[in-house]
C-alpha cells in the first residue's frame, strides 16, 4: 500500500497548486486535497515531499507524514479486525478532512460575491446560482448538505427533489451543471477536499410519447367537473381546464387581464417568442371565467408557484380518477425498460397545451388554423397531425371517381 502527494496542475497557474493525497484501495480513488500548496520549484517529485529550503518545508512534510500514516492506519486496523472498508470508510474516519471543513453555505456566498466581482457575471447569472442555493437549503432541511457528504446519496435526492417539486430533467440537469462550477472552484480554493462530485451524471431529458401526455375529451370533462371545496385546488383547475380549451401556457395563464376578454375573444401579446393571439373562447371557457374578477394586481387567475400548480394538479388528476395506465421510463434505468403508472402521476402544466393541440386535432381543426392560435409554426405541430391507416384509406377512396 502507498500514499502519494502531488500538485495538482492548472492551466493558466503556475504558482501555489494544491497538495492532493492519492490512495488506491480496491480499485477505487481516495483524493483528497491536503488544505497545503506548493510552488513547482519548491516540489520533490521524487519524495514526494517539499523540498528543504523551504522556510516551513519541515511542518508541512510531517503534516503530509501525519496524513499518509492516519490513512495506512485506518486500513491495517480494519484488516485486524477483519472488517470491510472501502475509500468511503476511510475518508469517513479521517479526522484532518472533518476538522478542516468550512460550512457549505458561507463558500457558496463568497463563490457568487467573487463571480460577480473578478467575472462580471451578469444579473441573469447571479440569479440563477440564487435560485440553486435556495434549492439546497430547502434539501438541507431534510438532510444536511456539506462538503463532507457530497456523495451518491446527496446525488440521488438532488435529482429526486427536482423530480417531487415538477421540474423537468432538464432543469435538474442544468442545475447539477451550476452546482459543479461551484464545486470546481471550492475544490481549487482548497475549501473542499471531496471529489465524489467529479462522478455525478446529469439526467437526460426523455420525451413522454404522444399517447401519454395529453388529456382525452372524457378526461377532461371529468376533471372539470370535480367539484372541491379547497380554493386552491379549485383554481388550479379551473387554469388548467382554460389552457385545454385555448392552448395558453402557464406563463401566459398567470399574466391574463380583463383587458384581454373582448367580444367572446381572448386577445393576448406573448412575449416570448413576441406575437399577438386571438382565440375565440368555447363556452366551458367562458364559464370558468365568470367565476373570477380580476385582482388587485389586475390578473384573472391566482399566481400560483409551478411547483404548487404540479403537485395540486396530480392531486386533482388522483381525485378525478384519471387511472388510466401509461408508460413512463424509469428514471433510475438505463432506458430501455418502461414502467406503467396512472396518468395523473404524469400531469403537469404542460399537458394542458398538448391537450389543445390533441383535441383540436382531433375534432378536426385544420392545421393552418390550430398554428394561428397556438403562435406554433405549422412545422413544429404537425406531428401531431399523424393520420390513422383507417383514415387514410378511407379518404384515398374519394380518388376513385377519376378511374371511372
Amino acid at each position: 500500500m502507498k500514499v502519494h502527494f502531488y500538485l495538482d496542475r492548472r492551466k493558466g497557474k503556475a504558482e501555489r497548486l494544491p497538495i492532493f493525497m492519492h490512495f488506491w484501495y480496491k480499485r477505487k480513488l481516495l483524493r483528497i486535497f491536503t488544505g497545503e500548496h506548493c510552488d513547482p520549484l519548491n516540489w520533490d517529485s521524487k519524495s514526494e515531499r517539499i523540498i528543504d529550503e523551504r522556510p516551513d518545508a519541515v511542518l508541512i512534510n510531517r503534516l503530509l507524514q501525519s496524513m499518509e500514516d492516519e490513512v495506512l492506519t485506518i486500513v491495517r486496523q480494519a484488516r485486524i479486525g477483519r472488517r470491510d472498508i472501502d475509500t468511503d470508510l476511510i475518508r469517513a474516519n479521517l479526522t484532518f478532512i472533518k476538522g478542516a471543513e468550512r460550512d457549505l453555505f458561507s463558500v457558496y456566498d463568497e463563490f457568487i460575491i467573487k463571480g460577480s466581482m473578478e467575472k462580471k457575471w451578469g444579473a441573469g447569472m447571479v440569479r440563477r446560482f440564487n435560485i440553486l442555493r435556495m434549492h439546497l437549503k430547502i434539501i438541507n432541511k431534510q438532510h444536511r448538505v456539506s462538503f463532507y457528504n457530497i456523495d451518491d446519496h446527496f446525488y440521488n435526492r438532488f435529482i429526486e427533489y427536482h423530480y417531487q417539486q415538477g421540474f423537468q430533467k432538464s432543469y435538474a440537469a442544468r442545475n447539477l451543471e451550476l452546482f459543479r462550477l461551484f464545486m470546481n472552484w471550492a475544490t481549487f480554493q482548497g475549501y473542499n477536499l471531496n471529489m465524489a462530485y467529479k462522478n455525478f451524471v446529469s439526467p437526460k431529458s426523455e420525451p413522454v410519447s404522444f399517447n401519454q401526455n395529453y388529456l382525452t375529451a372524457d378526461e377532461l370533462i371529468r376533471l372539470y367537473e370535480l367539484k372541491t371545496d379547497d380554493t386552491i385546488l379549485m383554481s388550479v383547475k379551473d387554469m388548467f381546464c382554460f389552457g385545454c380549451l385555448t392552448g395558453l401556457r402557464y406563463a401566459d395563464l398567470v399574466r391574463l387581464g380583463e383587458e384581454n376578454i373582448k367580444d367572446g375573444r381572448l386577445i393576448y401579446k406573448r412575449e416570448k417568442p413576441e406575437m399577438n393571439l386571438e382565440i375565440p373562447l368555447v363556452n366551458r371557457a367562458i364559464e370558468i371565467l365568470n367565476r373570477y374578477n380580476p385582482g388587485t394586481n389586475g390578473r384573472i387567475f391566482p399566481d400560483h408557484s409551478i411547483q404548487r400548480f404540479n403537485y395540486s394538479l396530480k392531486l386533482l388528476g388522483k381525485f378525478a380518477g384519471l387511472d388510466t395506465p401509461v408508460y413512463k421510463k424509469n428514471d433510475r434505468d438505463d432506458g430501455k425498460q418502461k414502467q406503467t403508472c396512472p396518468k395523473w402521476k404524469l400531469l403537469s402544466s404542460k399537458f394542458a397545451r398538448l391537450t389543445f393541440l390533441r383535441l383540436g386535432v382531433e375534432k378536426g381543426i385544420g392545421l393552418e388554423m390550430m398554428s394561428e392560435m397556438t403562435g406554433n409554426l405549422p412545422g413544429t405541430i404537425k406531428k401531431y397531425y399523424h393520420v390513422e391507416r383507417e383514415k387514410k384509406i378511407r379518404e384515398m377512396q374519394k380518388l376513385n371517381i377519376l378511374s371511372e
